[in-house]
């Protein structure tokens, strides 16, 4: 879709949201084209998942909407706070293990190891419950690898990333894995 389209969708989430100002759904989808078009500020996009919030403040999916969005600005610590919200109100299903990957990843660009690796914990205990695997694990124990690497924890990342090549690995990976075990598992 290019810009002209996310425009249009603005115009029409508008319209949505001047017949009806409590259209939580209108805010949500308004931000977010308004986000990808690339021609609004920073002020102006907040403002519409600010709005889908004091809607309805237990709104899984306001608060993931204005996460992405602090993310993709680099606002990190808002990022990890309004992800926090949606996995205290967000529906516990198959998927909701992603939550606490994308969470481990936050923490990791903000160099919180140990709070990635308590995350990425999680993300692996409710994968472990799902009871089709058909999630990137490997990918998953690649990271914790990672993430134990940086916390000087050189053996446990050995072994986290022979169960990452246990689960499987998308054959992209396979050279990130051979650079990480030469360079702390030989």
């Amino acid at each position: 879709m290019d810009s002209r389209d996310y425009i249009g969708a603005v115009d029409d989430f508008s319209k949505a949201i001047k017949k009806d100002k409590k259209n939580l759904n209108a805010y949500l989808k308004r931000g977010t084209a308004k986000s990808r078009s690339g021609k609004y500020e920073f002020d102006d996009i907040i403002k519409d998942y600010n709005q889908a919030i004091k809607l309805n403040n237990k709104s899984s999916d306001a608060y993931l909407g204005r996460y992405f969005f602090y993310e993709e600005n680099y606002k990190y610590s808002e990022a990890i706070e309004d992800l926090k919200k949606a996995i205290l109100y967000g529906e516990k299903n198959d998927y909701f293990w992603i939550y606490f990957r994308r969470l481990s990843d936050l923490k990791v660009k903000m160099n919180d190891f140990s709070g990635a690796l308590s995350d990425i914990n999680e993300a692996l205990f409710l994968v472990a419950q799902v009871s089709n695997h058909i999630f990137p694990l490997g990918e998953v124990y690649l990271k914790k690898a990672s993430i134990l690497f940086e916390l000087k924890r050189y053996k446990e990342g050995c072994d986290e990333i022979d169960n990452a090549q246990r689960a499987g690995l998308e054959s992209q990976l396979y050279q990130n894995v051979k650079d990480l075990q030469r360079r702390f598992c030989y």
